[in-house]
Formats: structure tokens, sequence, C-alpha cells
């Protein structure tokens, strides 16, 4: 039994806002002392116990230092793009098209088509991946929000190309390429919320 292009699109979507809900919880949680204090100063400036200029000063530095923090270690935005992309990867291996073709040695033959099957594409699938992971690892501390824009926009590219194949493939599609999705979309979230998190 083969299920239609369309409701997979509705389940992974489904899927997708309910997994999103989830991760957003988990991923605030992990500035919770930062909101308190942000609070506290706030109140601080209300009950006019410090000056406007001078809790101007002191949200800057607290925001600078949970940048810096965030350098030193994981922080929970840079775990879930590790882990989008390791499932951007993961579906460049599983299959993303069933392939149908008749040819005059072998007849008529069929298959799955992975991404790295798939040439430039593929590959262009792959190392915005992987591109998009590096950063976690190794970026310098004056680079922290330039980085978090290239995330962005790289995060953007390969969901991009990931539906122009989705496109494409219709109802031939295969897991690989749903997987690919929802590691591109996780990435976008992702980087979207460390890129909140040090504008603030």
């Amino acid at each position: 039994m083969q299920i239609g292009f369309l409701p997979v699109i509705a389940i992974i979507v489904a899927l997708g806002v309910v997994g999103l809900k989830l991760l957003s919880k988990w991923m605030n949680d992990d500035n919770s002392a930062d909101s308190a204090e942000r609070k506290r100063i706030m109140e601080m400036i209300e009950a006019g116990k410090i000056g406007t200029d001078e809790g101007k000063e002191l949200l800057d530095a607290l925001g600078r230092s949970t940048a810096l923090r965030g350098e030193e270690k994981f922080s929970r935005a840079d775990v879930v793009m590790l882990a989008a992309a390791a499932l951007v990867i993961l579906g460049f291996f599983l299959p993303w098209a069933h392939i149908r073709a008749t040819t005059p040695l072998f007849g008529r033959i069929s298959g799955y088509q992975s991404g790295y099957h798939a040439g430039a594409l593929g590959w262009a699938v792959f190392f915005i991946a992987v591109l998009s992971a590096v950063p976690v690892i190794v970026t310098p501390k004056g680079f922290l929000y330039k980085v978090s824009m290239l995330q962005i926009f790289l995060n953007f590219v390969g969901t991009a190309l990931v539906i122009s194949v989705l496109v494409r493939v219709g109802d031939r599609l295969g897991i690989g390429i749903v997987v690919c999705l929802v590691g591109f979309l996780i990435g976008i979230y992702a980087s979207l919320a460390k890129f909140k998190r040090l504008a603030a």
C-alpha cells in the first residue's frame, strides 16, 4: 500500500508543529535564569532603585555574558542545531525517491535513489548541513552574532533545496528527503532562537 503525497505532507506538518512546541519549551528552559535576572533588573528600574541608563548597561552586560557563556559550553540551541544537522546527514543516506526505469539490457527495473545518488543537489544538501553545524564547535568570541546569521541563511538554503526535490519527486517520495526537511526546519528554528538570544 502506497501513501499519497499530500497525506504524508499533512502528517509531517502535524508532527512538526507538535515537535516544535516541545522543542521550544525545552530550549526556553535554558534561558530561565537569564529571564529571571532580566526581570529583576526591570523591576529595579521601575522601582527607581537604578536609573534607566544604568539598567540598560546591566541588560547589555547580561546579554554579552550570556553570549560568552554560550561559547564556553553548548547551549540547548547549539545541541538542537547539531541534532538537526545529524538528521539531515542521516536523511542523505536514506532513500529520497522511488525510481522506475526500463532498460534495453535489464528490462524494467526499480529501486530507491538516496541523496548521494542525486548528484550535485544531494551533495549540496549534505555540505550545507555540515557547514551549519561546524560553527557550533569553532566560533570565535567576536563572531557569534554574524555566524548565527550565517547558520540561519544556510538552513533556509538547505530547506529550499529539499523542497525543490520534494516537488519534483511527488508521489515517489522516500523517507530520506522527509528526514532532511525535518532536520533543516529544526535547524532554522534553533538558529533563529540562538540569534534572538544573542541579539537580546
